[in-house]
């Protein structure tokens, strides 16, 4: 069962892709990505801080379908992810595994469940073990072994448990409203293998599109 119904209008299943038509530069909206025939005029966040690119980066709003942006705009509001002011609170990561949405958020969100930290600690636990080059041996719970309790591995393990345990063989693009932090650059090719090795996309809100694969990035 669907969590978030999807907009009505562009296509129901389109996903991010870098050849989509812009709008032509001298516009208003110049260089926007848009819906094929549509307008291109994507306003600012109905919601939630804005936060400035860092230079050179291409401003989500600008590379995202508008129905992505109305999917996050919803589930933050069914999982009461702003704060009473309406300030977006921590990153969401939202991804798509054979027909059902998942969606992922950190450990201090209030969306995060029992399950979800005792997935991420057993899977700590395994990273430790296999990769101590990589992961604190000592003062387990600091960077980067952080990144087992942030959005874009909670969708990943959420996703796992969706498709029988294991996501051996998928192709998953993970949509996350917030930039890559460094404990995920280098820790999620290393979850990635112990989840079966999928190929995963990882578009981020600021930031350039990411894949990793054979626990590595391309």
């Amino acid at each position: 069962m669907r969590f978030i119904p999807r907009p009505s209008f562009g296509d129901r299943h389109r996903r991010y892709d870098p050849n989509q038509p812009r709008v032509p530069a001298g516009n208003p909206d110049g260089g926007q990505w848009t819906d094929a025939g549509g307008s291109g005029d994507l306003d600012e966040f109905s919601s939630g801080k804005r936060r400035r690119p860092m230079p050179g980066a291409e401003h989500p709003r600008n590379r995202w379908s508008r129905w992505l942006w109305e999917i996050f705009d919803q589930l933050r509001k069914r999982e009461g992810l702003n704060d009473l002011f309406g300030n977006k609170e921590g990153p969401v990561a939202w991804t798509e595994i054979n027909g059902e949405e998942i969606f992922g958020v950190n450990s201090k969100s209030r969306a995060y469940k029992s399950e979800d930290r005792v997935a991420a600690r057993k899977l700590r636990a395994t990273l430790i073990e296999k990769y101590p080059g990589v992961m604190r041996i000592q003062n387990i719970g600091q960077r980067p072994n952080d990144v087992v309790f942030h959005g874009e591995t909670t969708a990943l393990l959420r996703a796992k448990e969706k498709n029988g345990g294991t996501l051996a063989g998928q192709n998953l693009t993970v949509f996350v409203d917030w930039a890559l932090c460094d404990s995920c650059l280098e820790v999620l090719p290393k979850i990635g293998l112990e989840l079966g090795n999928p190929t995963v996309t990882f578009v981020p809100g600021i930031g350039e599109p990411r894949t990793m694969r054979n626990g590595d990035w391309d």
